[in-house]
């Protein structure tokens, strides 16, 4: 996590000062604790039944995140990813 902050704020630190008055998005995608659910879950934690997953009422799931990650790779070709 350490490694990380100060990647990040180096990254930051360098754009800042840059000369050029070029414009650039950044996105960050972040997860934190996801305990071992691996799968989607209601808004309590509990497992998603189908009827609230039609219902577009569940949560999370290692396979949103794939999916995100995936999307954001065809979309954005320079992006980095630090796991």
């Amino acid at each position: 996590m350490k490694c990380f902050f100060f990647v990040a704020l180096f990254a930051i630190s360098h754009a800042a000062s840059s000369s050029s008055e070029e414009v650039f998005n950044i996105t960050v995608l972040h997860t934190n604790d996801i305990h071992s659910h691996f799968l989607q879950s209601d808004i309590r934690g509990a497992n998603c039944s189908e009827k609230k997953a039609k219902e577009g009422r569940c949560y999370g799931g290692v396979a949103r995140i794939v999916t995100k990650v995936k999307r954001n790779k065809k979309i954005y070709k320079t992006t980095r990813f630090f796991f």
